[in-house]
């Protein structure tokens, strides 16, 4: 006769069982903030925007996912001074991949280098880095809803991960060290950008943004404009502060009406009257008495301000 051994089945399921039931109360349980996210700072943050009342708190997954939104804004006097930052600081995003349903985060003016944890959040829509650490953006070329991305006051230079981020509408990228804007030419897609205080001298791979509506380029090395004379919805120019020597520069620009062009040696202005949609013209930096052709700018209807 054959004999059939059961037991160590029966023992294998039952060990299986009490396996899984281990794994699901596991997932159920609540864990500590501050044993999810390592940094103090992170931790209070997220016990914040979970309204619950210390990070010491234990949350669940639930509660975790429920958070759409983390404001941890720093406001500090001199970005990126380390004598300046207040000891509430982030310096630590390890954990925030825990937080699967984030639409919007700020961490403006916290310590932040590395990006890493916000790496493939999928439903990520706004970014907020101004006046952090930051000068990789290679953790962010994942990112395939996002809109709004704020890395200005940075130590960026080089732009090439935002080349697959051709989601984003508003870019702000001013302050910080950008020479070549190349990989912006992906982003066709752009409604607005800020990329005051760098030095950039060539803006022709914004020549083809056809949506590009607004574009502030401040305190950069621009001589010059041409390549931006084509764009249909450019309606906002602001080339403060560079180094545009000649109105002739201005032809085209078919639906421009603020243009801010002080701090640039200019001698006659005149040829800006034939801009066909211009409303009016800011010259602050520029001496009136060495600028020609304003009178005729003024009696062409254009609004002429800036001046001390």
């Amino acid at each position: 006769m054959v004999v059939v051994h059961r037991a160590p089945v029966v023992v294998l399921l039952a060990a299986l069982g009490a396996s899984s039931l281990a794994g699901c109360s596991l997932l159920a349980s609540k864990t500590s903030l501050t044993d999810l996210f390592p940094d103090p700072a992170l931790a209070a943050c997220v016990a914040e925007s979970l309204d619950v009342d210390s990070p010491e708190d234990a949350v669940s997954e639930d509660e975790l996912d429920s958070v759409l939104t983390l404001s941890c804004r720093v406001d500090r006097t001199v970005a990126n001074d380390p004598a300046a930052l207040p000891a509430q600081s982030i310096v630590d995003l390890a954990g925030i991949e825990r937080l699967t349903s984030l639409a919007g985060v700020d961490l403006s003016g916290n310590a932040v280098r590395e990006l890493g944890p916000l790496a493939g959040h999928a439903k990520l829509g706004r970014l907020t880095l101004t006046n952090t650490r930051v000068s990789s953006l290679a953790s962010l070329r994942d990112l395939p809803v996002l809109t709004d991305l704020g890395l200005s006051g940075n130590e960026i230079q080089d732009l090439s991960p935002l080349e697959d981020l051709t989601t984003v509408r508003f870019l702000g990228l001013a302050d910080n060290a950008i020479r070549d804007i190349g990989p912006l030419a992906a982003l066709h897609g752009l409604v607005e950008l800020d990329i005051t205080g760098n030095q950039v001298s060539d803006l022709s791979p914004l020549g083809d943004l056809q949506a590009l509506n607004r574009l502030v380029a401040r305190r950069n090395v621009v001589a010059d404009v041409g390549p931006l004379a084509d764009l249909p919805v450019l309606v906002m120019l602001d080339v403060t502060d560079n180094t545009i020597p000649d109105a002739s520069a201005f032809t085209g620009f078919p639906v421009l009406d603020e243009l801010w062009i002080g701090g640039n040696p200019l001698t006659d202005v005149t040829q800006l009257r034939d801009l066909p949609a211009l409303l009016g013209v800011d010259f602050t930096g520029s001496d009136p008495s060495e600028t020609s052709g304003l009178e005729e700018l003024e009696a062409s209807g254009v609004y002429v301000g800036g001046f001390a």
